[in-house]
């Protein structure tokens, strides 16, 4: 594979929602990189590309959202294990690829640099001042294993990295791991404890809080503390269930749309099966749409179900991201 195509299948889809989208849309949650830096994962099903810009990500995402007139980027690196081991330096020569991506149109990208567990407050704040980072991610593949399933946020999020959020009040974007995600005790007790200790840490729980069996996050989401530091991004859900969960415990005001590309480049989707959940994805089979659609599929049910009017669509495709990563309050 070398590219995407899109089928009159994928372009019939694309029109079902074509009259739910904005003129503009900022993604809060997609992935560039430089292939030596993600030596697991490039050249690999939709890692093909040696280097992935803005401009590759555009012309990928086009046909998928008809009308769509731009594009704002919140733009992350693809985190690697190879990347936990210092003395590679692949982390650092990540994470200053996607800032000179940023730099390139920083009205309109803006980048969080990926920390790892062994991070301090000092090297934390660095990187962000280097980069002009936004905001602060983090990942399992931290611990430099590849089997990361049963990783505790601890081991992958550092204090550190609380306290400078804390600090410039910037924001963490977490991917829940383990099987239960925010309807494991030890997550949800953690996120509780510490969105409590640091409220003026932003923190954004991705994909739904990793919701991709929907009751793990329909079931705790409603028992969050009711404060305003918790924020997610829909990025990847392919079921209205987790997105309406996310939208209704904050009347749809720190809820943000995202694509993960690449990954909503997969044809198929993540359902919910029993307890967990099965990715009915593959590359290249024409009868499935892309991921990506699928979700976008998912947010238009979603804001039917709940009567969304044209300004709180506009604010999760849109203003909220602007607000949180960009810092601009006004519409």
């Amino acid at each position: 594979m070398n590219s995407f195509t899109f089928t009159e299948n994928d372009l019939s889809f694309s029109e079902l929602y074509r009259d739910f989208l904005p003129k503009r849309i900022i993604d809060a949650h997609m992935h560039l990189w430089l292939g030596e830096t993600i030596p697991s994962f490039c050249q690999k099903e939709v890692y093909f590309r040696n280097e992935c810009t803005p401009l590759d990500y555009e012309a990928d995402m086009k046909a998928m959202f008809p009308g769509v007139e731009q594009f704002d980027l919140l733009m992350m690196t693809v985190p690697d294990p190879a990347m936990a081991d210092p003395e590679k330096g692949l982390r650092d020569k990540a994470n200053r690829y996607i800032a000179s991506l940023s730099e390139k149109n920083p009205g309109r990208y803006a980048m969080a640099p990926y920390v790892l567990h062994r991070d301090t407050e000092e090297e934390i704040e660095n990187m962000l001042l280097e980069t002009n980072g936004r905001a602060i991610k983090v990942y399992g593949f931290s611990t430099g294993s590849l089997d990361i399933s049963n990783v505790s946020i601890r081991n992958f999020l550092p204090e550190a990295a609380w306290i400078v959020a804390q600090t410039k009040k910037i924001p963490i974007i977490l991917h829940l791991l383990k099987p239960g995600c925010l309807s494991d005790e030890e997550n949800f007790a953690y996120i509780t404890e510490m969105t409590t200790k640091y409220p003026d840490a932003p923190l954004v729980l991705a994909h739904c809080a990793r919701s991709f069996a929907a009751w793990t996050g329909i079931r705790k989401i409603r028992e969050l503390a009711d404060h305003g530091n918790i924020w997610f991004d829909l990025s990847a859900i392919c079921e209205p269930g987790p997105m309406m969960a996310c939208i209704m415990k904050n009347a749809a005001k720190r809820t943000m749309w995202g694509s993960d590309y690449p990954n909503c480049m997969y044809r198929g989707r993540a359902v919910s099966v029993g307890k967990w959940q099965n990715w009915l994805t593959t590359l290249e089979d024409p009868g499935r749409v892309y991921l990506g659609q699928e979700s976008l599929m998912a947010f238009y049910q979603a804001a039917l179900l709940l009567n969304l009017d044209a300004g709180q669509i506009e604010d999760i495709f849109c203003h909220n991201a602007e607000q949180l990563y960009f810092g601009i309050t006004e519409k």
